[in-house]
């Protein structure tokens, strides 16, 4: 797919700006349980849970993030929508884990998040909110890899930290 068809793609083409994000990278998954009526604060963050930054303004949480130039989101539009139909993929594998790390944000002439991208780069698995997009439907392991190299190059952590 070229630049202008990539570019002219939902939600792309809908985007006045185009972020990359980290978050939760010392979560380790654990549930966080504060007692009622406690007034200790509890040292365990609670994860970030991005369906919360749909629409608002103040993005807390975040431990790393990138506004993409124009050259950037074209890059990352070619590995989007270019890198895994070079393959010829038969199956799919799924690990489940699903602790996403990082984030694709789409945001409108108001500077609010109207779209993201959310991805688990640890078993490549990824949802899309508020709307369905089928960007990533079928992506191959490839261009997760891809994908995570995006983001590393661009100073966001992509792993866990290590304590």
């Amino acid at each position: 797919m070229n630049i202008s068809s990539r570019l002219n793609e939902y939600p792309f083409n809908a985007a006045v700006k185009v972020r990359i994000v980290s978050f939760n990278l010392d979560y380790d998954g654990e549930l966080v349980i504060t007692p009622i009526g406690s007034t200790e604060a509890n040292e365990k963050e609670l994860p970030v849970n991005l369906s919360n930054i749909v629409g608002r303004n103040d993005l807390p949480g975040f431990a790393q993030s990138k506004m993409l130039t124009l050259i950037e989101v074209t890059k990352l539009t070619d590995i989007l929508y270019n890198v895994c139909p070079k393959y010829i993929i038969s199956s799919y594998t799924k690990l489940g884990c699903y602790e996403p790390r990082n984030a694709i944000l789409f945001y409108d002439e108001n500077d609010q998040v109207f779209q993201y991208i959310e991805i688990c780069f640890e078993c490549r698995e990824n949802e899309t909110k508020p709307k369905k997009l089928n960007i990533l439907d079928n992506f191959c392991s490839y261009g997760y890899d891809e994908l995570k190299t995006f983001f590393e190059e661009n100073g966001i952590k992509t792993e866990k930290l290590k304590k």
